[in-house]
């Protein structure tokens, strides 16, 4: 299985590839299907994510550093890293009960960059949805998308942020589509890092 994120203009930002055990996905942020990028290796990922067996924990890997992803085929790694992979993104699910539904929920990890001077770590948690006894389903309010009911939608808030501020979003916009927002300290790989988690979710 294959999974494409695209920008509010139509570029595209990076594919996904989900191994055939389902547990590994392989991130590139080249486009296997632009036939002129030839710079696409399937066998070199700028990032990697895996998951326990219960598909309950996610662990996502930066596979090489900046200076790594600019060397030659013939060199994989360069002398700083050697090509151990750094962590970006920690995620653990549950499932919790809020009125007469169940919802799946997530807290994340994002650890802090050694290479960043001053980098802390962060922690997120799922906004928990209320339950609406008129349509008897549970309910979020995503400001500014217009949503479609999916077990896979989500919203994440900072855990010691007592306004809920929404950090992340991902909600259903079409049949086989759904947006994705965030904002800082979260980047690009890390939000669509946790939307892939949820690949498993129904």
């Amino acid at each position: 299985r294959e999974y494409r994120l695209f920008c509010d203009g139509g570029e595209f930002l990076m594919c996904a590839r989900v191994s055939r055990d389902c547990r590994k996905i392989d991130i590139s942020m080249y486009d296997p299907r632009d036939r002129a990028a030839s710079i696409y290796d399937p066998g070199r990922p700028a990032f990697s994510m895996t998951c326990s067996a219960d598909k309950a924990e996610w662990r996502l890997v930066q596979e090489r550093c900046d200076n790594c992803r600019h060397l030659p085929r013939t060199q994989y790694s360069c002398s700083g890293c050697r090509g151990r992979g750094s962590e970006i993104l920690r995620v653990r699910h549950h499932n919790e009960e809020v009125g007469d539904g169940i919802n799946h929920c997530m807290d994340v990890t994002v650890p802090a960059n050694s290479s960043a001077p001053n980098s802390q770590e962060h922690q997120f948690i799922t906004k928990m949805p209320v339950w609406n006894e008129k349509v008897e389903c549970l309910v979020l309010d995503f400001k500014g998308r217009k949503i479609q009911a999916s077990a896979k939608n989500f919203q994440l808030t900072s855990e010691d942020d007592a306004s809920e501020r929404v950090v992340c979003q991902y909600g259903k916009i079409g049949s086989n589509t759904f947006g994705l927002d965030f904002r800082y300290p979260l980047t690009v790989i890390q939000a669509f890092g946790m939307s892939l988690t949820t690949l498993f979710w129904d």
